[in-house]
């Protein structure tokens, strides 16, 4: 065990390892691998935690014990057997070995006063007190408190040593410092080899720090609603006490977190199950099978996650925990990989040089703010303070100071120093706070807004070469909090911005915005801007917009209200000076914008996952970026051209292959989408009646009420609906002449369909009772399977059975060639034996999957929950699986290459697998931040499309 002060166990394993575990809770803190060559016989720690000392080889290894050093450890020799035991003297400037005989060494790293011959029995002045010799002694605590930072310290005054009393120095829980503090922070200091993946940082520069501040921060007083809160001073003397405390999270006790906010501008990440895979096989950049080439659609989940300067031309939005970087002019895209959960908010610097991105914690994932570099698109510092999620991020005007909010869980907000990213001080509020922005106008003044109506306005104080924030909580009129719906609902502030006449602009979630005299921190008016809530608000040039959940955006002129401040009168809107100039309704909740400074051009998010331009002097919207605003359920291509997907929403996007602009959009209210399939060029469907046009394309869509949709992008309009099921359709394809569609739904029965009239030809109830998992068709070419049909199909269900047709529609002919079964443990993958009669038994195991191999079609590659995590390669002319390719996990989608040299992968653990055809090698590729759950090569087999709920990538393919 270590000292008392840091409750640790240090355990030495066979195989050389060094184990570094939480003596509380048992968690596995770091490990050391190769400590010694053969094994470690002994080991002690020094009492005050600087030095660990282990035996082995016959030699003596004595280590910094925090392991923060380039080489962490000193080698001596002295012994000629094993060493059995080791020992510091209880005084901490000697060492006791013992093997082969007893050595006494001394302990030179602690600077001390030179001894006088006769021995080396210390002297007893060296325990007195020295006052002066404190002062020049390094404290401690920095030592164990294990900071992050990378910074270098200075150098210590050599002094007289004197042995420090850890019980005095280091508080217990009752005390200044909490013990909790080293063990939470022993994670982020650790040396050698993580047993946790954390974010990978590849495009770091060599000057990066993960900083994650440590200072002693003491109880704080929570701020807001309180009577400890003092008036906002413009003029602060240098004895001034703050109102707020610096505080670190980590060290309060007892604090109990708030209920999720009811408004939706405060962050709230998505739900999801998966975790990102801690073994991964990837390789090195000039060697990956796999490159991202495009990020196609917008996180609408985000808060503030798009930024824009229209004077450089930076224009930086997220989607999923990737931030990308567009060129407005060319398309073209950069991509800031390093965050491993969800982005939910991005700041950028006046100067745009540098940009931040936040994520949260989920997990053993700890949450994230990176610091990007604009001109060399790396990361220079990932900085680690929150528990949670981070709701907002702001820079303030001279870029000097860089604020972060931590969501509803904590509280609390951050300031740092950009010139180091240092933390310099920070405090909690009482109330959670949904948005934060500096005063352009006024140094070191910042504003927040919250729950149930709170507004602070803040103060950074710098005297006395110490960062505090003086806060004032400013009293807010009753008239603005009323509820405007019929219910009656708490009202909180939701949006806030600056204009040029020292008038603070506030939104709240009924709609009301309301306007304050920053001088005097005093609401004077306030006017009904929008029937729901205000989660945007934009101000220049007289001009302010507001975006709601309302899906509108309104331009309003506020040319006047400046000139309506009465101190002693609370003024509303019967006055000449506000008006609307327009409005636009847009597809979502209104998450984001950002507008030139004429107010003329802008750009807005929507949670419907697109990005629009707005244009107020010609009165137009543009799409920029379109995504998904729910899950993505199904991927087609059309040859070379187009590419469909289909979302939860009932919505169905057409995009152009060449630039990945979408085209065309299908929707069906109320219904999801849940399959798409394009017909083939080559073998369109057979003219329908009523129509000349044989050569169009069609796309054919299921749905969750059992239809099928038959559409005809030439004329952009559905030409068929179908309902040849009951339940949801699962699966839906043409056939591969093009003569037939062929659907699969939720209860296990296959209907083929004409596209040409819509009846529906026949139903097969073969794999009844079990879930259509996949669908595939191809011609037979010359193969002989004792049927004459030019065409085999083959269907997949959750039960793990394949079946493999072979059809001739101009003969109306469709017969069974082959049967396959898989078998599998009575259990899912977590060990609990389910009925199959449940329907959630195949809820809960991994899909079924197979497909025809393009280049052999006498070939079919299976995948699915069985006795082994592995894919195989089943021959419908042996009638006998022929190989086998192991998995490192169970896959959620697969796909072969047209070119049949590589087969691509996704998983629950968010990665991308591309494997070998022929060798069963494979890399795995991290981008998403949930479960891969759709794979599809392009028509060309160069790009693989993957989706991740509604992210989707586009990878470049180089083998």
């Amino acid at each position: 065990f270590s000292p008392t002060a840091a409750r640790q166990l240090l355990v030495a394993t066979s195989s050389n390892r060094l184990l570094r575990l939480d003596a509380r809770t048992g968690r596995l803190l770091n490990e050391v691998s190769n400590i010694h060559r053969s094994s470690c016989s002994a080991m002690a720690v020094s009492q005050d935690c600087r030095h660990l000392v282990t035996a082995g080889d016959k030699v003596v290894k004595v280590w910094d014990y925090h392991m923060r050093l380039d080489i962490n450890f000193q080698v001596f020799i002295g012994h000629s057997e094993s060493i059995s035991g080791v020992g510091f003297t209880p005084d901490g400037t000697g060492l006791v070995t013992v093997g082969d005989a007893m050595f006494l060494w001394d302990i030179m790293a602690n600077v001390r006063k030179p001894e006088e011959p006769g021995g080396r029995t210390p002297k007893k002045s060296w325990h007195q007190a020295d006052p002066a010799a404190d002062e020049l002694v390094p404290d401690m605590r920095d030592q164990l408190l294990l900071d992050t930072s990378y910074q270098p310290r200075p150098a210590p005054v050599p002094a007289r040593y004197s042995p420090p009393n850890i019980s005095s120095i280091l508080p217990t829980l009752n005390g200044d410092l909490h013990s909790d503090e080293l063990r939470s922070e022993t994670e982020s200091e650790m040396g050698g080899a993580e047993v946790l993946i954390g974010p990978e940082l590849a495009d770091r520069t060599d000057e990066e720090t993960d900083t994650a501040t440590d200072t002693e921060f003491p109880q704080p007083d929570r701020l807001g609603h309180s009577h400890r809160v003092q008036p906002h001073q413009r003029v602060v003397s240098p004895g001034k006490k703050p109102a707020g405390k610096v505080l670190d999270p980590r060290l309060e006790e007892g604090s109990s977190s708030h209920d999720r906010p009811l408004v939706k501008k405060h962050f709230v990440p998505r739900e999801k199950s998966s975790q990102l895979a801690q073994r991964r096989y990837t390789a090195p950049p000039n060697q990956a099978g796999l490159t991202l080439q495009a990020v196609i659609g917008y996180n609408g989940n985000g808060r503030g996650n798009m930024v824009w300067n229209a004077d450089t031309g930076v224009f930086a939005y997220t989607s999923g925990c990737v931030v990308i970087l567009e060129d407005l002019n060319s398309g073209e895209q950069k991509h800031l990989t390093g965050h491993v959960e969800e982005v939910s908010t991005l700041a950028l610097q006046h100067d745009c040089q540098v940009l931040v991105s936040a994520s949260g914690s989920r997990g053993l994932v700890k949450s994230q703010v990176c610091v990007w570099d604009l001109q060399k698109n790396t990361c220079r510092q990932v900085l680690h303070y929150h528990q949670h999620d981070i709701v907002c991020l702001a820079y303030s005007r001279d870029d000097r100071f860089l604020v972060t909010v931590g969501d509803y869980r904590e509280c609390t907000i951050a300031l740092w120093n950009t010139f180091d990213y240092s933390l310099l001080t920070a405090t909690k509020t009482s109330l959670p706070v949904h948005d934060l922005t500096w005063d352009p106008y006024n140094a070191n003044e910042f504003t927040s807004i919250g729950q149930a109506g709170s507004i602070l306005f803040w103060l950074v104080d710098e005297g006395n070469n110490k960062t505090v924030l003086n806060v004032h909580e400013a009293e807010v009129p009753k008239e603005i909090l009323q509820s405007q719906t019929v219910v009656a609902r708490p009202v909180d502030f939701t949006s806030l911005c600056y204009s040029a006449d020292s008038v603070l602009y506030v939104g709240g979630s009924n709609g009301v915005v309301s306007a304050w005299d920053t001088r005097q921190n005093m609401c004077f008016m306030h006017w009904t801007a929008d029937s729901q809530e205000i989660g945007v608000l934009v101000c220049k040039a007289a001009r302010l917009v507001t975006g709601s959940t309302s899906h509108r955006v309104r331009l309003w002129a506020v040319v006047g209200v400046g000139d309506m401040r009465i101190p002693t009168q609370f003024n509303t809107t019967e006055t000449k000076g506000l008006t609307m100039d327009d409005e636009m309704v847009l597809d979502g909740q209104v998450t984001c914008a950002a507008f030139d400074d004429t107010m003329d051009l802008g750009i807005v998010g929507t949670s419907g996952g697109t990005l629009w331009y707005i244009n107020w002097v010609e009165r137009t919207n543009i799409r920029l970026v379109s995504g998904h605003g729910s899950r993505i359920n199904g991927l087609g291509f059309s040859n070379d051209s187009y590419f469909a997907t289909c979302g939860d929403d009932g919505s169905l996007h057409v995009w152009s292959l060449q630039d990945r602009e979408q085209t065309l959009q299908f929707q069906v209210v109320e219904q999801s989408c849940t399959c798409v399939a394009f017909s083939s060029r080559a073998h369109p469907p057979p003219t329908r009646v009523g129509s000349d046009d044989a050569i169009s394309t069609y796309m054919v869509a299921g749905y969750s009420d059992g239809t099928v949709r038959m559409f005809e992008l030439d004329s952009v309009e559905m030409v068929l609906k179908m309902h040849p099921h009951a339940v949801t359709i699962t699966a839906v394809t043409f056939t591969a002449d093009g003569r037939a569609i062929l659907s699969g739904a939720s209860d296990g029965l296959i209907a083929v369909s004409s596209p040409t009239t819509g009846m529906t030809l026949r139903i097969l109830n073969d794999h009844k009772g079990a879930p259509i998992t996949a669908m595939d068709t191809i011609f037979k070419q010359d193969k002989d399977y004792g049927v004459t049909a030019p065409i085999l199909w083959l269907a997949t269900s959750a039960d793990r059975r394949v079946s493999v047709w072979a059809a001739d529609w101009t003969r109306d002919l469709c017969e069974l060639v082959d049967w396959m079964s898989f078998p599998a443990p009575a259990f899912d993958p977590d060990g609990n034996v389910v009925r199959k009669t449940e329907l959630a038994y195949y809820a809960s195991l991994p899909p079924s999957l197979a497909q025809f191999v393009p280049e052999d079609p006498d070939t079919v590659v299976y995948t699915g929950y069985g006795m082994q995590r592995q894919v195989q390669y089943y021959s419908l002319t042996h009638r006998k699986v022929l190989r086998t390719s192991a998995l490192s996990n169970w896959v959620q989608t697969m796909d072969v290459s047209p070119k049949g040299n590589l087969l691509a992968f996704g998983d629950s653990e968010r990665l991308v697998k591309l494997m070998d055809f022929q060798e069963g090698s494979f890399q795995d590729f991290v981008a998403h931040c949930d479960a891969v759950h759709l794979v599809r090569f392009s028509p060309s087999g160069k790009l693989l499309f993957t989706v991740a709920f509604n992210e989707i990538m586009v990878w470049e393919v180089a083998l």
